[in-house]
């Protein structure tokens, strides 16, 4: 019997568990329940457990972080990688660049098919009143959608607006207030979260469209910032309605001759409707590629010590056994062959494998089931 405190062997997985994490499988799982790619292998498995997808249509996904976390990439990734596969041909993909800051080369980055598939919302949402009128006509055309906000801080509101243009007024009356500020101070804008994410709910799940918020992080001040020191904007309704709240944040930077090129990245599932787990991944985003997620499942799997340490392996110039291809390398070679050899979806599928082998053994079997 396993002491408390420790995981159980893998060996408690039965042989009919280890041969259900097949391609099909995954495959079958996507066709079924709809999942739309994050962006993220790695990602994809903390989400749903499955590596081809992630976010459950019908719902919206809050994505938080402070700058240089890869947010806009992995939202713009998500599109991406919809553009690329058929299977999602019948979504209509918005980018909605609120914050008029995104100077990538689309094409680049992201493919031809990228720039003739997402529709970039033009011009971009200025007032939360222009968000909830955007998704309501998209709603109304009747064909499921993604949307991408970027990001929600960047939004003003209609009462906002006129509390700046009293304050310009007072200014030019030298210093006399002229009216008073509109309604209870700077609550509007999660008042209106709150209200479009209620009228919208119904609709978006039985479209099987899907809204992708990104926020900004902010310092939290007061009693309790020693305990949860950063927080977003937007009212407790983001949090209350989103089926994935996903935590960005900077581990630390990679970097070329003495440059840095990208970073690495740490995404934390804080809320997740379709496991109900927390957990925690990590990705590189480098500046002219995005996210390396070939780069992430090599690390994932030698982490994991399911691709283990060869006996040629140094300290300075660790080498590894990839038994599935008869392979031994350095990172860099390994991920070469995989890229090269056009192994991505083996590698995916090997992913998956090996996150739910390890996702069973931890679950608390060996306990008698309250209700049969």
């Amino acid at each position: 019997m396993t002491e408390p405190g420790q995981r159980r062997p893998k060996e408690v997985l039965s042989p009919v568990t280890k041969e259900i994490y097949t391609e099909k499988y995954f495959m079958d799982q996507i066709k079924e329940k709809g999942y739309i790619p994050t962006g993220s292998t790695m990602l994809n498995l903390a989400c749903s457990n499955n590596p081809f997808g992630g976010y459950s249509p019908g719902r919206y996904t809050n994505i938080i972080g402070y700058s240089h976390t890869g947010k806009t990439i992995l939202a713009l990734t998500t599109l991406a990688t919809m553009a690329q596969d058929k299977m999602f041909q019948d979504y209509d993909l918005y980018y909605d660049d609120v914050e008029v800051a995104n100077d990538f080369d689309i094409e680049y980055m992201f493919g031809k098919k990228f720039d003739k598939a997402v529709k970039m919302v033009n011009p971009p949402s200025h007032v939360i009143e222009d968000f909830f009128i955007k998704i309501l006509k998209n709603i109304k055309k009747g064909k499921k959608f993604v949307d991408v906000t970027d990001s929600l801080d960047a939004l003003t509101s209609e009462a906002e607006i006129l509390r700046a243009s009293n304050k310009k007024r007072t200014i030019s009356n030298e210093g006399k207030k002229s009216t008073k500020e509109p309604g209870s101070y700077k609550t509007e804008k999660p008042r209106e979260i709150s209200e479009m994410l209620r009228v919208i709910k119904k609709a978006m799940k039985e479209l099987g469209a899907h809204l992708i918020i990104i926020s900004q992080t902010r310092q939290n001040i007061g009693f309790g910032a020693q305990f949860k020191p950063l927080v977003r904007s937007g009212g407790d309704a983001l949090h209350f309605y989103c089926f994935h709240e996903i935590w960005l944040s900077q581990r630390g930077t990679e970097k070329k001759k003495n440059r840095i090129i990208g970073s690495e990245v740490e995404a934390k599932v804080q809320k997740n409707k379709i496991t109900g787990k927390k957990r925690t991944v990590y990705f590189n985003v480098y500046d002219d590629f995005g996210i390396d997620d070939v780069g992430s499942m090599v690390d994932f799997l030698t982490d994991e010590d399911h691709w283990k340490k060869s006996e040629n392996s140094t300290v300075k110039k660790p080498m590894f056994v990839a038994p599935e291809f008869d392979l031994e390398g350095t990172r860099a070679k390994l991920i070469n062959y995989i890229e090269c050899e056009n192994n991505i979806t083996q590698v995916k599928v090997i992913c998956g494998k090996v996150w739910n082998e390890i996702e069973e053994s931890i679950k608390l079997s060996d306990r008698k089931r309250r209700f049969e």
